[in-house]
């Protein structure tokens, strides 16, 4: 799971990463991102995002952590801070800004589910042709205390229809959901599951299936997941 906790207030979004121990704390409009370690109720650093490209709004993006990594997604853009100890400051953690991604949204993506890390890799879609139903794409990128790869390991197009909307990072595979806009028979929908290894090769696994297009479904990946609904199951009985 890539973060512990994703919680929102009306003017703001926050996040957690287990293997950091820190949680972050970021507002709309102002863009401040407010770090938080240890069991204070005050924040031990804060960061600023600014807009120098104009590709940030301010008043709308989501956050992901992973391990001392903290990304903001734009529309335009993703935002890569580096959580890490302050040189001045003994062990007192602080926010470095180490890149930025610019990249197009897809129209039909939306939160967290436009990215997903795992161990050392991270998968971003993405659209190469702004406010249309074509030119998706999917970039793997790797992944270290210091941010992510300048440059995408590998990019990969869509199996069959034109856009990515969802994708989830397995242990070993890579999970998308992917669709075709249809006017007037509505919108097309399915899930490739491939192999990381060979992420370019032919797919392991294509589902089609009414439920694929619902809003409420999800792409989920927890090797424990299986287990723990067991578990759920056997106490409600």
């Amino acid at each position: 799971i890539e973060f512990v906790f994703c919680r929102a207030g009306e003017d703001w979004i926050a996040v957690a990463s287990e293997a950091g121990g820190w949680v972050a704390r970021a507002w709309f409009d102002s863009g401040c991102i407010e770090l938080f370690a240890g069991a204070g109720a005050e924040p031990v650093a804060d960061y600023t995002l600014t807009n120098s490209r104009e590709v940030n709004d301010m008043s709308g993006f989501s956050v992901v952590a992973h391990d001392n990594l903290l990304l903001i997604l734009f529309s335009q853009s993703i935002e890569v801070l580096a959580v890490v100890e302050d040189p001045c400051a003994g062990k007192s953690l602080t926010l470095l800004h180490k890149s930025q991604i610019l990249r197009q949204q897809c129209m039909l993506a939306q939160g967290t589910g436009q990215i997903s890390l795992r161990d050392s890799m991270c998968a971003i879609i993405s659209q190469g042709i702004r406010n249309s139903c074509e030119g998706g794409l999917l970039s793997l990128y790797s992944t270290s205390k210091h941010g992510l790869s300048e440059e995408p390991l590998i990019n990969i197009q869509p199996l069959r229809l034109p856009l990515f909307v969802e994708v989830v990072l397995g242990i070993d595979k890579i999970f998308t959901k992917e669709v075709a806009m249809r006017i007037f028979f509505g919108n097309e929908y399915e899930i490739v599951v491939r192999s990381l290894a060979r992420p370019t090769g032919p797919p392991l696994f294509v589902l089609q299936d009414d439920l694929v297009g619902e809003a409420d479904t999800s792409l989920v990946c927890d090797p424990g997941l299986g287990s723990k609904f067991d578990r759920l199951r056997q106490n409600l009985r």
